[in-house]
């Protein structure tokens, strides 16, 4: 290896980044009296990582302006290997030739790039990291945590047609009236929206029609109600959450 036509090979200008490498492999290859090399294409091609047919057409273009020329001779069991002389001592330099640190020769030969532009790369491209995926909602009945934060117990699961829009709607306008949702309240809400459901209530539309109305309770639809009437003739249904009948005029204590 010759630390003088690496330095020599890594200042001159070629007409595509490829040949450059080309001429660095040789020069590394080269014999430091003189300056020869003669490695083989496939040492070259391994030692680039490029094609067989453009090392041959990068030596072709180097030979063609003079960075390389051809000895005549050949080694080689075949006696086919071209011996190449690099013209270290008569092409002029771009440059002042200088002792260069063997960690940097060796990083500059096994690179496909020059240094600078290999820094100003790794300075100006942003680095890609993968998004996390986001799991998507399964079709299944899903558990429930109480809304609040302290509660370590887990909700029974919400009838079949509830969204989790429906169900957190609720929790929210709850917590905004300042009649927030604790544990217990909320597994009475959950067995209450099954009691609906079985008696032919969508509990998706009963608690759209709370969150609505503003309503602490849980009721039947509307334009549905099959509640029991009383001495009056007035319908009532009792609230599983607060005790109290809600009635066409309103709240009303519960009268037994």
């Amino acid at each position: 290896m010759s630390t003088v036509a690496s330095v020599w090979a890594g200042k001159q200008k070629t007409e595509r980044p490829a040949d450059k490498l080309i001429l660095w492999a040789m020069a590394d290859a080269a014999s430091k009296d003189s300056f020869e090399c003669f490695s083989s294409v496939a040492s070259l091609v391994e030692f680039t990582g490029l094609d067989r047919k453009t090392v041959l057409a990068g030596q072709q273009r180097l030979k063609a302006v003079g960075l390389i020329a051809d000895t005549g001779r050949r080694k080689g069991d075949t006696k086919q290997i071209i011996v190449w002389a690099l013209p270290v001592e008569t092409v002029p330099e771009t440059g002042s030739l200088e002792t260069v640190p063997e960690t940097e020769l060796f990083q500059k030969r096994n690179c496909s790039t020059f240094p600078t532009e290999q820094s100003q790369k790794r300075d100006t491209e942003p680095v890609l990291e993968p998004e996390p995926q986001k799991a998507s909602p399964s079709s299944e009945t899903r558990k429930r945590k109480a809304p609040a934060r302290s509660a370590v117990e887990t909700l029974p699961d919400l009838p079949e047609g509830v969204t989790d829009e429906q169900w957190d709607g609720f929790v929210a306008m709850r917590k905004q009236i300042k009649k927030p949702l604790g544990p217990h309240a909320a597994k009475l809400a959950i067995r209450e929206l099954h009691r609906l459901a079985e008696d032919g209530h969508p509990p998706g539309k009963v608690l759209e029609q709370s969150t609505l109305n503003g309503w602490q309770g849980l009721y039947p639809i509307k334009d549905d109600r099959r509640g029991q009437r009383n001495h009056s003739g007035e319908r009532k249904f009792r609230d599983p959450l607060n005790q109290r009948d809600w009635e066409t005029g309103g709240f009303h204590p519960v009268m037994d």
